[in-house]
C-alpha cells in the first residue's frame, strides 16, 4: 500500500523497457530518492503463488532489468559501492540451470 500523495509525487509508475517485470521495484526508489519512507509490516496481507513455471516466465532480460533497478537504487539513494554486488545476483540466479534453481528454491521454501 501506498498514500495517493506519495505516488503522485513521483509521478507514479514509470514506462520503460529498462522496467518491465520490476517497475513496483523502480517506483520505491523514487519515492525514496524523494524522502518518502516505507515500513514492513509483520503479517502479510497475501500469499504469492509461486508455481513450477514460476521460472519460466523470469525471462533472462528481466533479470537484467532488475540489476539495471538495483544500480539505479544504488546511486539515487548514494549507498555504498559495495552494494553493487548485490546487482549480480538476479544475473547469476539466470545463468543456473533449471535442475539446480527449482531444488535450491525448493530448500529455500522448506526453511521458511
Amino acid at each position: 500500500m501506498v498514500r495517493r500523495e506519495a505516488y503522485e509525487a513521483v509521478g507514479g509508475y514509470s514506462v520503460d523497457k529498462k522496467l518491465l517485470r520490476v517497475e513496483d521495484y523502480h517506483l520505491w526508489v523514487k519515492m525514496y530518492e524523494k524522502g518518502f519512507r516505507g515500513m514492513n509490516l509483520s503479517k502479510p496481507l497475501y500469499q504469492m503463488r509461486d508455481d513450477r513455471d514460476a521460472q519460466n516466465r523470469k525471462r533472462f532480460r528481466y533479470r537484467i532489468n532488475e540489476a539495471y533497478v538495483k544500480a539505479l537504487a544504488i546511486q539515487k539513494l548514494n549507498l555504498s559501492p559495495i552494494n553493487y554486488i548485490y546487482c549480480l545476483r538476479p544475473i547469476l540466479v539466470g545463468l543456473l540451470p533449471s535442475g539446480l534453481f527449482r531444488y535450491l528454491h525448493k530448500m529455500k521454501r522448506k526453511q521458511s
